[in-house]
């Protein structure tokens, strides 16, 4: 890191933005406070988003649903998600980002609590609608403020870090959701998690820190909006937003319908289908570290080659997941490819935000990753209802991984056509 003396100013230079030297030794205490905050703040959103589910055999049986309508309610979210995504971008630009952030659960909590009390399936739709706008609007500020906070070397790191939040909430949907929903049944259980988020968001606000506050003159809407246009059909970043449709539809198709196939398909009980759930979420997590380490130190910063061995194991699960048969006596087996899948189709999303936001200059970061999540979460509206559909039609999830399978080998045909740039450490 290098540094000039300006004007009798301390700055320095740091992947191609020049910060004052005592703005960074300011924020460097609140690196990691601030990590943690945003932490929490994914960890709230995906522990609503993998109740979905968990809940979904409770919902499912109350409701009278078809594993179709079950998918349905991704797809609400994912419009509500995809909806806001370049919106949310341009608020990273403009607004706060702790008040991004912190609204955002703030909703997300709201909107529990609004589901918790819905008595029919329209109902839930509408809720899901606005949650999926609070959803979606926390990568793009999340995103730009791992890039603001460290430099190129161990920036997938930290990111993978903040990721991790991701998969602890699918560990708490897993325990604790099936937990709540026996004993007290889902409505009130879901009432609780609500409350809880709405005390969290006041946290968020207190603690988060904007490593880009005042750093920089606030830019013109005029000047985002012809940033967003010249952006808006960069060829990389179209590559990695259809990279990212067919890896959500991977990441969802999992989490939404894992609960289903171990307990109507496997006869799992549903504390054990809960707890595999989790372990999955808890082996991603791991991935998602892990991945991104590997990233940093043995690959020297280069995310490509990290995404494609990472795809190519999908591959290799997703195909035996609809080739091998399976049966509630093959425990280890299936705990071996739950576990893996874990590892790969949850554990991708840390390398693939950080390449998305490397794409461009720091400063645009935001922008990036919402332009990629406005078309990555377009898997996530089509999938689960295809993979749904699928299984309603064979009444069997054979052909629905094999669905996923194929998807996998989509990314590694994009990732073919994707130009890396090679990073500055």
């Amino acid at each position: 890191m290098e540094i000039v003396i300006v004007l009798g100013k301390d700055l320095r230079e740091v992947d191609g933005g020049v910060l004052m030297k005592e703005q960074m030794d300011k924020l460097s205490g609140y690196c990691w406070i601030t990590v943690g905050m945003l932490w929490l703040t994914h960890t709230i959103a995906h522990l609503n988003y993998g109740a979905l589910g968990t809940l979904a055999p409770f919902i499912k049986d109350e409701l009278n649903l078809t594993s179709a309508q079950i998918g349905l309610f991704i797809s609400a979210t994912s419009i509500g998600s995809i909806l806001v995504q370049l919106p949310a971008g341009v608020l990273t630009e403009l607004v706060s980002i702790r008040k991004i952030l912190s609204g955002s659960v703030l909703t997300i909590g709201l909107s529990a609590i609004i589901l918790s009390r819905v008595s029919h399936f329209w109902g839930a739709i509408l809720v899901l609608l606005i949650f999926g706008l609070a959803f979606g609007s926390i990568n793009p500020a999340a995103a730009k403020t791992i890039m603001g906070l460290f430099p190129p070397a161990g920036r997938a790191t930290a990111m993978g870090l903040k990721q991790t939040g991701v998969n602890m909430g699918g560990v708490l949907a897993g325990v604790l959701m099936p937990f709540l929903a026996v004993l007290f049944d889902w409505r009130n259980g879901l009432l609780m998690v609500g409350i809880s988020e709405i005390v969290c968001a006041g946290i968020i606000y207190k603690f988060c820190r904007d490593p880009w506050e005042k750093m920089n003159d606030s830019p013109s809407p005029s000047s985002i909006f012809s940033k967003l246009r010249a952006m808006s059909f960069h060829k990389d970043i179209l590559l990695a937003g259809g990279m990212g449709i067919f890896l959500i539809t991977i990441q969802t198709c999992f989490s939404t319908y894992l609960v289903l196939f171990l307990t109507k398909e496997l006869d799992f009980p549903i504390l054990l289908a809960g707890t595999y759930f989790m372990i999955a979420f808890f082996c991603g997590a791991v991935g998602r570290v892990c991945w991104s380490a590997l990233s940093d130190y043995f690959f020297h910063g280069r995310r490509k080659p990290v995404l494609f061995i990472n795809s190519l194991f999908l591959v290799l699960i997703c195909s035996l997941l609809g080739f091998v048969p399976l049966s509630s006596s093959k425990q280890w087996l299936i705990l071996l490819l739950i576990s893996t899948f874990g590892l790969t189709g949850i554990g991708w999303n840390a390398i693939w935000i950080t390449m998305v936001g490397e794409i461009l200059d720091r400063e645009s970061s935001g922008l990036a990753v919402a332009e990629a999540f406005f078309i990555g979460t377009i898997g996530s509206f089509v999938g689960p209802p295809i993979f749904g559909h699928i299984v309603d039609a064979t009444n069997s999830f054979a052909f629905a991984w094999k669905f996923l399978a194929i998807s996998a080998l989509a990314v590694i045909g994009l990732l073919g056509l994707f130009q890396e740039k090679t990073r500055v450490r």
